[in-house]
């Protein structure tokens, strides 16, 4: 039986990824026991970026990884033994859907792409978003395997997502052709014969980078726990998040 079948969870999350000087990771920790958590969604990605916008970067790293370009201080390393002494589970929350713009021109073949063949440019009015279809999922496999290698918990997907008018990267439509042997159609042209296939490959593309993504976790350690934030009650077919997908490459 794994461990986050055994009792309910109460997972907290101090969502201080745009400083991390404004709590030490002493008061973190009594903050969790104090809000009666026993999981943690733990940030050691910092998503403010000097000289750049907000969202991911390579110099954002806060704990050991071989794709890091700015060494930062080992905050993951440096908690783990805190919270698991207070009985605090620690899974690491990773935003796969927002990425500096920097890091955005860094790697131009990884980008969302629009119907207009423009990159997805303005998430959150700053930053840009990668396509899990494109080697930017082998860049996240990586990330998975480095985090494995600590006494994590869990690993918490923030996305990922396909945006409403997207994507056509490179990646996307060699894929689709492939899988159906005709052209993407425009995803906001409802009413072409094709559209319903558009929709169940972007579905079927996040599931598979899913199924990926824990296969490369529970290779590491199968009682790492993993899962992605569902959709909400609106319909999937603007995002590819399809809950009865996601369900099923969940362990919650």
């Amino acid at each position: 039986m794994s461990w986050w079948t055994e009792k309910p969870l109460r997972i907290v999350e101090i969502c201080n990824a745009w400083d991390f000087n404004t709590l030490s990771l002493a008061k973190e920790a009594e903050s969790i026991v104090r809000l009666k958590g026993n999981v943690q969604h733990f940030h050691c990605m910092l998503m403010a970026n000097e000289n750049d916008s907000g969202g991911l970067s390579e110099n954002s790293f806060f704990f050991s990884t071989q794709l890091a370009k700015k060494k930062n201080p080992d905050r993951l390393k440096a908690y783990l033994p805190l919270a698991h002494k207070k009985g605090i589970r620690v899974i690491v929350y990773f935003n796969v859907h927002w990425y500096s713009a920097k890091f955005g021109l860094s790697h131009p073949d990884w980008l969302q792409i629009r119907e207009n063949g423009e990159p997805v440019n303005d998430i959150y009015s700053t930053g840009t978003s990668c396509c899990i279809n494109s080697a930017y999922r082998e860049w996240v496999f990586q990330i998975l395997r480095d985090l494995c290698q600590y006494n994590i918990d869990g690993i918490f997907y923030d996305g990922p997502i396909f945006f409403a008018n997207s994507c056509y990267c490179p990646a996307c439509r060699k894929l689709y052709k492939e899988q159906t042997d005709h052209d993407m159609p425009k995803k906001s042209q409802m009413t072409d014969p094709q559209w319903p296939d558009l929709i169940k490959f972007q579905t079927d593309s996040l599931g598979r980078f899913l199924a990926d993504s824990d296969a490369v976790i529970k290779g590491c350690n199968p009682e790492i726990l993993f899962y992605m934030n569902g959709n909400s009650h609106w319909p999937y077919w603007p995002t590819g998040r399809d809950n009865r997908i996601i369900m099923a490459h969940s362990d919650i």
